[in-house]
């Protein structure tokens, strides 16, 4: 953690923010600078405390659903920028908050043997899936969310996607390859748990996901194999939305949003659920966390998982030995 200074920041002051709609509506966010921060730092502390990392999307709609800010671009963008003083000026911790776009690649490198062995140590894992009769993944739209889903994801060491919207044919053509391998090879049912918007295009993702990769495996090398083995796609693949869903939206009061009227698919999404919708980044990470852990878990072999994380624990303690032997050779060496 740093709450390393640069500059003097202003950090009082009246915000007066007006927030036009598209529908001529408008609602001003008028509150103090000090306000907003006292909230700001509240948040972050209570997000910190449990591990998560928030980004700035994520703070703002904890600020939002507790009636502390408009859910308006106005709005949020003004947010960035008190957020901005905060960091700058020393008030907020420089790691309380993520950019999961742009993240510096740096090449592996070690010390040492010793730094190596305590590396593999650190890092040592099984294939936890290991035996399941299901092969499951996660997929969202949102990279903001990673940073959250990850949690879940690695602990049960099932795949996490990240589309960033509607996703490439590459990626689908990926995901089929992998999926064909998972069911003509290790005889597993394959389900893609999957957490996106509730609007639109976000509700669309889900079809048009799943009509690439069932398309793919109609039509590619695995045709003969549901053909000749009398086996129904729709049996051996699922995309299963856990998020957002209607019930989510009512049980934890999530802020709305203005349907874009532009997005080609909106006038039937109107038709059917009218003019507001919802964005997945609204639920607060231990909600996103619970979902995705009781969806993973409430499919797979739960003893047999257990029985790999002991197998895992045994070969830790294993690799322990040799980093012990490791350090004790090279004390008799000096």
């Amino acid at each position: 953690m740093s709450e390393e200074k640069f500059e003097k920041r202003s950090l009082t002051g009246n915000i007066n923010v007006a927030c036009k709609y598209e529908d001529g509506t408008v609602r001003y966010w008028n509150t103090t600078k000090q306000e907003v921060i006292r909230h700001i730092v509240q948040i972050i502390n209570d997000y910190q405390a449990d591990g998560y990392t928030l980004t700035l999307r994520q703070l703002h709609y904890q600020l939002v659903t507790k009636n502390w800010i408009v859910n308006h671009t106005s709005a949020y963008k003004k947010l960035g920028n008190i957020l901005d003083d905060c960091r700058y000026g020393g008030v907020i911790d420089w790691d309380a908050i993520e950019d999961r776009g742009r993240v510096p690649y740096i090449p592996y490198a070690v010390k040492n043997v010793q730094h190596s062995l305590e590396d593999t140590i650190e890092q040592y894992r099984i294939d936890r899936q290991e035996g399941q009769k299901v092969h499951i993944e996660v997929w969202s739209e949102k990279d903001a969310l990673s940073g959250i889903l990850r949690r879940t994801t690695s602990k049960y060491h099932v795949q996490l996607v990240i589309n960033k919207g509607y996703t490439s044919s590459s990626a689908i053509y990926g995901a089929y390859q992998r999926f064909l391998e998972k069911i003509s090879k290790e005889d597993k049912k394959v389900v893609i748990l999957y957490l996106g918007d509730f609007d639109p295009s976000g509700l669309d993702m889900v079809r048009d996901i799943s009509k690439r990769i069932r398309f793919m495996l109609h039509n590619g090398d695995a045709k003969d194999y549901f053909y000749y083995q009398d086996r129904y796609i729709d049996d051996w693949f699922k995309i299963i939305p856990i998020g957002l869903t209607v019930e989510q939206i009512k049980k934890y009061k999530l802020p709305p949003n203005p349907t874009k009227l532009t997005d080609s698919r909106a006038e039937k999404y109107i038709a059917k659920y009218g003019r507001t919708c919802w964005e997945v980044d609204a639920l607060e990470p231990h909600v996103l966390t619970q979902i995705v852990d009781s969806n993973i878990a409430g499919r797979i072999d739960i003893p047999l998982f257990k029985k790999v994380i002991n197998r895992e624990n045994r070969d830790i303690k294993e690799l322990k030995g040799i980093l012990s032997g490791v350090i004790k050779s090279k004390k008799k060496k000096k």
